[in-house]
């Protein structure tokens, strides 16, 4: 696998990539489900959307590895930690399950 932009191959970087994302998606609830519960999910709904838009011009204009990595994170970490919250928020015990798998 050819990374065109870097001028690399390494394969581990390449696959690290990829799944950092995911990793923040794991992450990312962890801190930011207890803080909506102090602070509010609005206020955090919106600093999170600013933080997402924020990284991903970041890492579009990357010029480095470490710095696409840290940003996909960071991208990782904003993205919908918060939206089993809402549902739970806007609708019944029984209408619950029919929302999330929407």
């Amino acid at each position: 696998m050819k990374d065109l932009h870097f001028h690399g191959n390494n394969e581990v970087n390449a696959a690290l990539l990829i799944s950092i994302f995911v990793i923040g998606l794991a992450v990312g609830p962890l801190f930011l489900s207890p803080l909506s519960e102090l602070y509010g999910r609005t206020l955090l709904m919106h600093g999170s959307n600013a933080t997402f838009l924020l990284a991903s011009i970041i890492c579009a204009i990357s010029v480095n590895v470490p710095m696409l990595m840290v940003f996909r994170l960071i991208m990782g970490m904003s993205t919908i930690s918060l939206g089993g919250a809402y549902v739970a928020d806007l609708m019944t015990a029984e209408e619950r399950g029919r929302a999330m798998n929407v």
